[in-house]
């Protein structure tokens, strides 16, 4: 992946849009890594170009088989999660909406990484995110 492409990561009720490469879940050390500045309204920067951030459900309650990857697509209130199994697989989407992602859970419902799905007309293409080996309960809280 070019290091400029955007990619969504989850951290808990928001998703955030960074630019690769992401070493951490850890807030603190995102802001470092990817020198972000915070504005007074809380939005944050990477040098001009502001991080879009999309409100974002709960987590998934239901752990997804291990060798498949979820994401978790929003239109409105309501959730549609599509599973596929290879990274690169074009996925057909009911409706036009923003496709954002879900990691992988596993059976033992810790998170191995993570998924972009990019939803443009009703094509989504799921692209591989590099692994963050971090157990929910050790991410960040916002």
């Amino acid at each position: 992946m070019k290091e400029n492409t955007e990619v969504y990561v989850q951290l808990f009720s928001h998703t955030y849009t960074f630019l690769l490469p992401l070493h951490s879940l850890n807030m603190a050390a995102i802001e470092k890594d990817l020198q972000l500045r915070k504005d007074h309204d809380g939005n944050y920067y990477l040098q001009d170009q502001i991080i879009r951030m999309y409100s974002f459900s709960a987590l998934l309650q239901e752990p997804a088989e291990e060798e498949l990857i979820c994401c978790v697509l929003k239109q409105h209130d309501q959730q549609m999660v599509l599973r596929v199994h290879n990274v690169g697989d074009v996925i057909t989407l009911t409706s036009p909406i923003h496709a954002l992602p879900k990691y992988v859970r596993t059976k033992e419902n810790s998170f191995l990484g993570g998924c972009v799905c990019y939803a443009e007309h009703e094509v989504g293409y799921v692209i591989d995110v590099e692994k963050l080996f971090h157990d929910v309960q050790e991410s960040v809280s916002l």
